[in-house]
């Protein structure tokens, strides 16, 4: 009786071809959707920070993130500055390849505009420095 020879590996090559493939789908669905998953991600750390996004009530841009910040106790000032923010146009849709501005919120009260480029996922970056000041702790937005 002649046993037949058993394979050994062709089943982790077989595995390994259909995770790569998974990854290129998984890359080419966010290519397409990634100005989509930014704002998605900003309206969630927009969120946090107490930042909405709603076109509808005049709400453009939501702040990412941004560095240095104020400093003090009772009441505060110091500089902010690279602020990374999304913007989106009156339809609601992200502002991609373009200059995107903001109205810049400090405790609810404006304290002027920024204004980037934002890239192709339309994450913007609004370079230079902002001095900030209100009573701490400072709630920091964009409108």
């Amino acid at each position: 009786m002649n046993i037949p020879e058993r394979e050994q590996g062709q089943g982790l090559v077989e595995y390994a071809l259909l995770l790569a493939l998974i990854a290129l789908i998984v890359l080419a669905i966010l290519t397409l959707l990634g100005a989509q998953v930014v704002l998605a991600f900003a309206r969630v750390a927009g969120g946090l920070n107490g930042d909405v996004l709603d076109a509808a009530n005049g709400d453009r841009a939501v702040l990412v993130s941004y560095d240095g910040g104020p400093s003090g106790s009772g009441a505060c000032s110091g500089n902010i500055s690279n602020l990374r923010f999304v913007a989106v146009d009156n339809n609601g849709a992200v502002i991609t390849n373009d200059t995107a501005s903001a109205t810049l919120v400090v405790s609810g009260q404006p304290q002027g505009s920024v204004s980037g480029t934002a890239g192709s996922s339309g994450l913007a970056t609004a370079s230079g420095s902002y001095s900030v000041s209100g009573i701490c702790p400072l709630q920091i937005t964009l409108k």
